[in-house]
């Protein structure tokens, strides 16, 4: 629950983010980054990843919380087969997620 909690507010704060650049990244409308050269559509996105930047570490701090939670769960106290499902393979799967999002 914790690491649902923790999840959902790096997911918001990364939203909120890129809410204001939404069209010139092509996620709404008619955005400009699909239009014109590639080396127009690099600039564009070099400029917008800089102005998303002040929050990274915010959302760091909240991606580092979700593993700390993530990584109290030990995938080798869940049955090998549940319901025909492998939990403790999702479960390793999600810590390595985790990890790699923090990185």
């Amino acid at each position: 629950m914790n690491a649902g909690t923790h999840g959902l507010n790096a997911a918001t704060i990364l939203v909120d983010a890129i809410k204001p650049y939404a069209d010139v990244l092509g996620l709404k409308g008619q955005g400009s980054f699909v239009g014109g050269t590639a080396q127009q559509r690099i600039e564009t996105a070099v400029k917008t990843i800089g102005k998303i930047t002040p929050k990274i570490d915010e959302l760091a701090s909240e991606l580092a919380l979700v593993r700390g939670e993530i990584d109290k769960v030990n995938p080798k106290h869940y049955p090998a087969l549940l319901f025909g499902k492998k939990p403790g393979d999702t479960i390793a799967n999600i810590r390595n997620l985790t990890d790699e999002s923090v990185t």
